[in-house]
């Protein structure tokens, strides 16, 4: 098994456990320093068959989920074969520091995460930051870090599960325009135009409050259409924002 992890394979085996007399399937990944001399290999039981090979690469291609392992030093010293499909340039990431790849605003919070695993030695930790790929544009990770230890109690390495979040992302962001900006004109709504009064009211800080009322918005829908009542609050509503929106905060605060 170590002669195999040792020359990159990735391999199982069947091991009988007396005892209980039933199969033991085990997989061995080795990993390496930049020197390309064997640091430790990973060792996976399971009590079920591993899926072939051939059809791990075929089904790597399709997770959004993918391995890496940090040295003791915070350096990328093996990425499993997922990454490619999700990052597009694994073989890249290899003997790179984590933070190079990282979004510079989201630094702080990861080095904050990571020093507490290597200071406390704690169990785990998880973090959502921004990727960057071999194109240049960033995804949203969340990554979930555990630490390995040597019998002296030691950090050795640090596994880490990632998953890219992009797209859950961007209904986050979706779902918050949707809460607190109006759909019709797009501009903040009522809930949005609440919570800052509250704020404005909380920090005692002085404000005055202009109300701006369109008639016969019913009678408008009523004879020339819905369509026509929204045409109306859109062009209105961008004809203000322009207006007022540059030094102030401009809300719809409007009934049907």
């Amino acid at each position: 098994m170590i002669h195999d992890a040792q020359h990159g394979r990735i391999v199982s085996y069947d091991i009988l456990k007396e005892d209980e007399r039933k199969n033991i399937y085990v997989q061995a990944t080795a990993l390496c320093n930049k020197t390309g001399m064997l640091q430790a290999i990973v060792v996976t039981y399971r009590d079920a068959p591993f899926i072939d090979m051939r059809l791990t690469s075929s089904m790597a291609s399709m997770a959004s989920e993918f391995t890496f392992i940090l040295s003791s030093e915070g350096e990328i010293t093996y990425v499993s074969p997922s990454a490619q499909h999700v990052l597009k340039c694994a073989e890249e990431v290899c003997n790179h520091e984590l933070f190079s790849f990282v979004h510079h605003d989201d630094i702080p919070l990861l080095m904050e995460k990571l020093h507490t695993i290597y200071a406390t030695k704690e169990k785990e930790t998880t973090v959502e930051c921004r990727w960057r790929t071999h194109k240049g544009h960033f995804i949203w990770i969340d990554m979930h870090a555990q630490p390995l230890l040597n019998e002296k109690n030691e950090i050795e390495h640090v596994i880490v599960v990632a998953k890219d979040i992009t797209k859950w992302k961007c209904c986050e962001e979706e779902l918050i325009k949707l809460k607190h900006f109006d759909s019709l004109t797009n501009i903040p709504n009522r809930f949005y135009f609440e919570t800052y009064v509250q704020h404005m009211i909380q920090k005692m800080r002085p404000f005055a409050l202009c109300y701006i009322d369109f008639d016969k918005i019913k009678w408008i829908n009523d004879h020339f259409s819905y369509q026509a009542g929204d045409f109306f609050f859109t062009r209105g509503g961008s004809s203000h924002s322009a207006t007022f929106a540059t030094r102030r905060l401009f809300c719809s605060y409007r009934w049907r």
